[in-house]
This record gives structure tokens, sequence and C-alpha cells, in this order.
């Protein structure tokens, strides 16, 4: 009996002895902010859905002498699909085009804007403004 004192009181002891080394707790696994996800790009402007034809007569215009290309007095201007038409020019896309009433047609040698039945050319060979409509 005296060895099973001795034995519980060991074994009592062992278990609350302060050089007993605790449990760690294992720490949960750090987590990196994610970077905010990049804004969305704007989507493209809608082309126009069929071909339309705008009718444009110049107010005033101003050519340079020798002009290679210039603006009758009136002329068309054809949208198909993500092109414009002018007079007798080749089809050229759009730089900007917001509707019909509301568009650019910027090359390196001439911009032709149109906004609100209105619009205006300026380029190398000269500029003119004037009306726009269907």
């Amino acid at each position: 009996m005296k060895y099973t004192i001795l034995v519980a009181a060991l074994v009592l002891g062992a278990c609350s002895s302060p050089t007993t080394p605790t449990p760690s707790v294992p720490q949960a696994p750090t987590q990196k902010a994610s970077d905010p996800a990049p804004a969305p790009e704007p989507a493209p402007a809608p082309a126009p859905a069929a071909q339309t034809i705008l009718h444009a007569t110049v107010s005033s215009s101003h050519w340079y002498p020798n002009a290679t290309f210039t603006l009758p007095d009136r002329f068309d201007v054809v949208i198909a699909k993500d092109t414009a038409k002018i007079g007798t020019l080749d089809p050229l896309p759009f730089g900007y085009y917001k509707s019909d009433d509301d568009f650019i047609v910027k090359q390196k040698d001439f911009e032709l804007v149109v906004r609100a039945g209105t619009f205006t050319f300026n380029g190398l060979a000269g500029d003119a403004v004037g009306t726009i409509a269907k």
C-alpha cells in the first residue's frame, strides 16, 4: 500500500508540476489583404445599328489655296456600322460616337464634329461650319 500511495502521489505531483509544458495553441494562418479589384473599363460606345444618311449644308467656310479636299456647299454623311463616309471620302472610323447626332471623326489632317444638328470641319485644307440632319 505504501507503494500505491507513493505512485499515486508521484502521478498527481507530475500532473501539477510547474515544469510541465503547456500545450501551445496553433496560430491561425495570417491572410494577406487582397488588392482591390481594378475598376471595370467603360463599355465601348454602341455602333449605329443600320445605315443612316445625314444631309449637311455649309453655312460658312474658308479653304486654303491649293487645298486638295474641300467640302461642297451640300454633302451627305453616311453612317454605317462603325464608320462615317463624309462626302466623297472613303468611310472613316469614329473617334467618338454617342449617337447619329453626337459623334467625331478625327483623322491626322482633319476633324469633323457633329453635335445637336450642327457640324464643324477643321483641317489642313481649311474649315467649315453648318447644319446637319437626317
